[in-house]
């Protein structure tokens, strides 16, 4: 049996028949190696038993910090004990000098390991702060996983908490912690941290801090404005009547398509005209329907232009391109606008076009479809409409020309070839013969 064992049948035995099993069984004399054994295995009977014997352990600064960074408390705190003994291969006594790193402990939760730290600290009069070597990116570690008794320990003993810190903490929502983080902050409260508290969306967190200043509720109002924390804007909306959000950020509210909080202004609140654009890049119908309902009532002349519609179907969103052909009561479609359907894959805008009678299944379309590779577009096209033999040929010179994948081609070609029977008239007469 060779030291490792040993350290096996020690852990299996709960330690108690370790000296003879290392007098008897172990026919290997344990050396610097088996101190690895021991701490990995977290066997403190052996780890007794070398340091009895004076086995040397030169790697006993490796140990103590993978046995901190893993959370093995009772390894970590042998290595600490003032009154233990470890030797290096000369034989001369090894003076620790530095505590280990505590990064790895913090950010793992093992909180019995960094207070056994931290109490050796005090009782050697070292300061607490140099246990850290990045205590920023710790702490914020820490405090993303929610580990508020770990962050509790940290600060602010080994680290500040920092405006940077609370601000990505404040965007997670997390209420202890940003409660926490609030008491302990060792910096005014500015811009950055109530824009962070606005983008949280979590009412109770804004309730932590004091609004101090007008311009504070203002930017506390624009960034719930584009986030769409409906909560928040309510409330400081019914706390200061007088405030509204800015132009910039309602604009910007529209283009990530917060219905939510656009839908809470007043009806009076003259939303500029270039919203309705913007909107058209989100995936809310609702803003859309909202937008025509207030634009009928501060903008009775709002006019739904053409380059409107083309910038609803350059969205690539058929359903922002229906509500907002119903919304704008056009009453044509013209041809261009046919293609940039089909270039931009809005196929079911192009299937309720054709049903309300518009000729959006034609030859122009058939070529772009087969231009642009839009298999599902194309047979809706070669079903709904027949063209003849040399607009056929056209159509696979077109797909032979553009579609680059061997897959796509193929089944292109078999959607166009289905309309030559019905095109060729020789086969027509036949078929009306029989």
């Amino acid at each position: 049996m060779n030291p490792t064992e040993a350290v096996h049948v020690s852990s299996v035995y709960g330690c108690q028949q370790l000296p003879w099993v290392m007098r008897n069984l172990v026919e290997e004399t344990p050396d610097t190696y088996s101190w690895g054994d021991a701490a990995e295995a977290g066997d403190i009977a052996m780890m007794r038993y070398l340091m009895r014997y004076n086995i040397p352990c030169p790697n006993i600064r490796k140990l103590l910090q993978q046995a901190v960074d893993q959370g093995r408390d009772r390894v970590a705190v042998f290595f600490l004990t003032p009154e233990h003994t470890f030797l290096n291969e000369q034989g001369n006594r090894i003076r620790l000098g530095v505590l280990p790193f505590l990064d790895r402990a913090c950010r793992r939760n093992h909180i019995s390991v960094v207070r056994g730290v931290l109490a050796l600290s005090d009782s050697m009069g070292r300061n607490p702060t140099d246990l850290l070597t990045r205590p920023t990116k710790t702490l914020d570690s820490t405090m993303k996983r929610g580990w508020l008794q770990m962050v509790g320990i940290m600060v602010p003993r080994m680290c500040q908490m920092t405006q940077d810190s609370f601000c990505r903490v404040a965007v997670q929502g997390n209420l202890a912690m940003c409660a926490f983080a609030i008491s302990h902050l060792n910096e005014p409260f500015d811009t950055k941290l109530v824009q962070a508290v606005g983008q949280s969306g979590n009412l109770d967190i804004v309730q932590l801090i004091p609004l101090t200043t007008a311009n504070d509720a203002q930017t506390l109002l624009d960034t719930a404005m584009v986030h769409g924390s409906g909560s928040i804007v309510r409330h400081v909306l019914s706390t200061h009547p007088n405030l509204l959000p800015s132009n910039e950020a309602i604009l910007d509210a529209c283009g990530r398509g917060s219905f939510s909080t656009v839908s809470m202004l007043p009806n009076s609140v003259m939303i500029p005209q270039m919203c309705m654009r913007a909107s058209l890049k989100s995936n809310s119908t609702l803003l859309i329907f909202e937008l025509h309902r207030r634009f009928a009532i501060i903008y009775p002349r709002f006019k739904y232009s053409v380059n409107l519609l083309r910038a609803a179907i350059k969205s690539g969103k058929s359903d922002n391109v229906v509500v907002l052909f119903e919304c704008g009561g056009y009453k044509s479609l013209p041809t261009e606008l046919h293609v940039d359907l089909v270039e931009h894959n809005c196929r079911e805008a192009l299937q309720v076009f054709f049903q309300l009678g518009f000729p959006v299944y034609s030859q122009v379309t058939l070529l772009a479809a087969a231009r642009n590779g839009r298999i599902e577009i194309l047979g809706d096209i070669v079903q709904h409409f027949k063209p003849d033999p040399q607009e056929t040929q056209e159509a696979k010179y077109t797909i032979s020309l553009h579609c680059k994948d061997k897959d796509q081609k193929i089944l292109a070609f078999k959607l166009v070839s289905t309309t030559e029977d019905f095109a060729n008239p020789e086969v027509k007469r036949t078929k009306t013969a029989e």
